[in-house]
């Protein structure tokens, strides 16, 4: 039975820190292929930014994307999992659409649920 540590052992994090703007982490997230990356403030998980906090957050609000800093926007609420948890049990909770971690591109044929 593979743990979330062994699907992504070999991948690339993408992520961002709470300082950057929000215009430097959107351009970051769309040359990464990312829908949603991890904010890191050294080597601690502080947040989660995605392009749904850049719509209800940024846009919605009409803040300033090259002044406003993620911290303000990012969501704080996180669900994580142990890297030596099971994929397997994991996986289902999630849900098929949700199976991806933040930061790491989904493989889009014949992949593993959680990374790519």
């Amino acid at each position: 039975m593979a743990t979330i540590r062994d699907l992504l052992i070999h991948r690339t994090i993408h992520y961002i820190q709470p300082h950057q703007t929000v215009l430097e982490a959107a351009k970051y997230m769309v040359d990464c292929h990312v829908g949603a990356v991890p904010v890191l403030d050294g080597t601690t998980l502080v947040g989660i930014f995605s392009e749904r906090d850049i719509m209800s957050k940024v846009v919605a609000r009409q803040l300033d994307s090259q002044t406003t800093p993620v911290a303000e926007v990012m969501s704080t609420a996180l669900r994580t999992v142990s890297p030596d948890s099971s994929s397997e049990s994991h996986g289902h909770d999630a849900g098929p659409q949700r199976a991806t971690p933040a930061g790491v591109r989904r493989q889009h044929a014949g992949g593993l649920p959680f990374a790519a």
